[in-house]
């Protein structure tokens, strides 16, 4: 590079820190497409999910203490409207369940998914034997049911 004149080693120079700026905006143009995509993911899939999880969580704890409350009322009244709330919960969950599939988009969270509703089925035969029986007024058979 001696054999050049200032001129164009100050042109090869300049050259080279262009390339290397141009290489350095490509690599942060795709980069940020990547973070963009993923964003968009988030914002799209895992956030929508995360909250319609956390509302079915919410009803299923709802339900579980209005269960509570009708072991512990005697009359009539007191259980009809917990019954009735409790029918407000299944259904709020129910819906709450399919409007969460729609969000379902790999196989794994397929799996998974089908493992909520296997445990669901289960708990809601649990929950109409608890029911039954404290409907039956036999409340340390409901606390046994509810305790297995």
């Amino acid at each position: 590079m001696n054999k050049f004149k200032i001129g164009a080693r100050l042109a090869a120079g300049f050259a080279v820190i262009v390339l290397i700026t141009i290489t350095l905006g490509l690599y942060a143009y795709t980069t940020l497409g990547s973070i963009q995509k993923s964003a968009t993911s988030i914002t799209t899939d895992s956030l929508p999910g995360v909250l319609i999880i956390g509302q079915i969580q919410t009803a299923q704890t709802r339900k579980f203490s209005l269960l509570l409350e009708h072991l512990l009322y005697n009359d009539q009244a007191n259980r009809t409207r917990i019954e009735a709330e409790m029918e407000r919960s299944t259904a709020e969950m129910a819906a709450r369940i399919e409007e969460y599939e729609k969000t379902i988009f790999t196989p794994t969270d397929r799996q998974l998914f089908d493992v909520l509703k296997q445990a669901r089925a289960e708990d809601m035969t649990a929950y109409a034997e608890v029911l039954n029986a404290s409907k039956r007024s036999l409340n340390t058979e409901d606390l046994s049911l509810l305790n297995s």
